[in-house]
């Protein structure tokens, strides 16, 4: 399977001079990876029916928040495809629009053309996040049913809402999205592209394949949204610039950087693609700039507030499962893809060129929000390997805060199934 051919054989010494569990890539340190320990993780036939089923479980949410209303980003992105196709300029920075235009024949003449689907596509999507993240789980030494419910969890788990100043999700960095279709996309491919990432650029020595096929993923991922990819880029360019840093003396030391500069390079060509294709042409009549707190003002007034109940829960489970960790490698840059993509969100908005009015698309959060499912994803597999050691009291505390949690979520999707809205 591809998979277990891109994560196997990881970093197998440490660097000098540091502690080995803070440098060690995912094979070194967590020897549930392995294949020769006997942990591959679900057979493809589990994968697929998950995949399956969680799309069929999906597509009822998905098709409530595709109703035709104005301000509904799936609404949003079907009338910016429906204007694209009448005057012959089909927007290509996401391969959502393309992808839709193709399974419609591009034969749409209103929203409802493109409403089933998109929903079935989204769903699909929706199903390969749920397989992803078993694929991820499964191998955390952990019973198939322990792994599925772990799964069920990192799907459905949102912010914690300790006031009712603040939204469910609106403002807050959520690891669950649903109303946005080109982040329900992008979320199943950015954490496979994370977790192989750490292994591939961590080896010593890599064959061809597994740097293409990283580079593969790494330009499907920008093509869906590019907004993971611009802070993994330079994230795991430091990580690798710390490694070659730390293997100064050993031989093979520029390897990880020769990778990733091909790594690099292929991003760097799509992204320059997409912003020519988007605003260089004239075709939008926004663009960027540097507005601290701007959109996250329009999303919430209570920011403290919002940034608190949604890292409480991640901080005190990395305190927690912090000593005991075997791949304290994948937990650091998960937070620093997070902390990188909430400072972008702060940093950035977009503004209209004509009016130099703030926009409240809100954009720049969708690194931080993809980000964040990374890292929980990350702390649930830590979770799986240390639950029969961790103490008592972190397994009540880290425990009622993901049930309340993970309830919240359930409530969310429970109220969105059952709006009553045009159909």
């Amino acid at each position: 399977m591809w998979n277990d051919a891109l994560v196997q054989g990881a970093l197998a010494d440490s660097a000098p001079g540091l502690p080995r569990r803070a440098i060690a890539g995912p094979m070194d340190a967590d020897p549930t990876l392995d294949p020769a320990n006997g942990v591959r993780g679900p057979r493809t036939w589990i994968l697929l029916a998950v995949w399956a089923a969680a799309a069929v479980a999906a597509a009822p949410v998905l098709w409530t928040l595709s109703a035709p209303l104005p301000g509904l980003d799936m609404h949003v992105h079907g009338r910016i495809l429906l204007e694209g196709m009448t005057d012959g300029t089909v927007p290509w920075y996401t391969i959502f629009y393309g992808l839709l235009y193709v399974v419609t024949l591009g034969q749409a003449t209103d929203y409802e053309d493109l409403r089933l689907p998109a929903v079935v596509i989204l769903s699909i999507f929706m199903g390969a996040k749920a397989a992803a993240t078993l694929w991820v789980l499964g191998r955390a030494r952990a019973r198939l049913g322990i792994a599925l419910l772990a799964t069920l969890f990192a799907l459905v788990v949102v912010p914690l809402r300790l006031s009712s100043a603040t939204e469910l999700y609106l403002g807050k960095i959520s690891p669950t999205i649903w109303h946005n279709s080109t982040t329900v996309m992008l979320m199943p491919v950015s954490l496979v592209l994370f977790v192989v990432a750490v292994d591939v650029l961590s080896r010593k020595t890599a064959r061809w394949h597994a740097t293409a096929g990283l580079a593969g993923l790494l330009v499907f991922d920008l093509l869906v949204k590019p907004n993971f990819g611009l802070v993994f880029l330079p994230v795991f360019g430091i990580y690798v610039g710390v490694l070659a840093v730390q293997r100064r003396r050993q031989a093979g030391w520029w390897r990880p950087l020769a990778r990733y500069s091909w790594l690099a390079g292929a991003g760097i060509a799509v992204l320059a693609g997409q912003y020519l294709g988007t605003y260089a042409n004239g075709s939008v009549n926004y663009t960027n700039a540097f507005d601290p707190l701007a959109v996250w003002r329009i999303f919430t007034g209570h920011i403290a507030l919002a940034v608190f109940e949604s890292l409480l829960l991640p901080v005190i489970a990395t305190v927690f499962l912090w000593r005991g960790s075997r791949d304290r490698t994948s937990l650091v840059l998960a937070w620093c893809c997070t902390l990188l993509g909430v400072a972008v969100f702060a940093l950035l908005s977009e503004i209209n060129l004509a009016t130099g009015q703030t926009l409240h698309h809100g954009n720049w959060s969708w690194g931080m929000q993809v980000s964040m499912f990374v890292l929980v994803v990350m702390l649930v597999r830590e979770w799986l390997q240390q639950r029969r050691t961790l103490h008592l009291e972190a397994k009540l505390i880290v425990g009622v805060l993901a049930a309340v949690q993970f309830v919240t979520g359930v409530v969310y999707l429970v109220d969105v199934t059952t709006l009553d809205l045009p159909s």
